[in-house]
């Protein structure tokens, strides 16, 4: 397989010249169904402070100790909690991946194996755990793994929270969702592609 560049910036992936699609792009139907009336400030915020929370934890997950803010500790500790109370050995952290045939690219949080099982888990740490949107990207992320040779057998949310408390959410096996948001994306991809050429 050819080798996939990820650029923090701009949140970009690419496979030669050409630029794939992310799996938040893909999945920006239903995002903006859940977060269209939200303010733009309470939304960049939010992101920040997931940006952040995603750091430590990846920190914490690679070098066993980790610095953070006071807003943070919570979620931090949550985290901690989650990795006590559960047997975790990860393959993959903040691992980015692309699927040769669909052509699109995803970053997993974490891949490896959960109390026994081969598993992809995504960490949140918004309000409310929106699971309609949750199950259609864990479902992208899973044919990103499989794609690359990975066998998954469960898909998780671990929810962590500003009480200092995770909830662990297994979700459906089902790309229903997944593969609906990918062909309007390809649709609507393939209808600019035409209206850019004149046809």
């Amino acid at each position: 397989m050819a080798k996939l560049l990820f650029f923090d910036e701009g949140h970009v992936y690419k496979i030669g010249d050409e630029t794939l699609p992310s799996v938040s792009e893909i999945t920006r139907f239903i995002s903006r169904e859940i977060y269209g009336t939200v303010g733009q400030y309470t939304l960049d915020n939010a992101a920040d402070r997931g940006t952040r929370v995603h750091k430590a934890c990846e920190i914490l997950d690679k070098y066993g100790k980790v610095d953070v803010s006071e807003d943070i500790v919570p979620y931090i500790q949550a985290y901690i909690k989650f990795r006590k109370e559960h047997t975790v050995v990860w393959d993959k952290i903040e691992h980015a991946l692309y699927h040769p045939e669909l052509s699109f690219a995803g970053t997993l949080d974490r891949l490896g194996t959960l109390d026994g099982k081969r598993v992809i888990l995504d960490i949140k740490s918004t309000r409310t755990l929106q699971k309609v949107s949750a199950t259609a990207q864990l479902n992208l992320y899973k044919m990103l793994a499989e794609a690359n040779g990975e066998a998954i057998d469960s898909l998780y949310i671990l929810h962590i929270r500003n009480t200092g408390d995770y909830k662990l959410h297994e979700m459906p096996i089902d790309p229903t969702t997944a593969l609906a948001c990918l062909t309007l994306h390809n649709a609507l991809k393939k209808k600019a592609r035409k209206k850019k050429n004149g046809e």
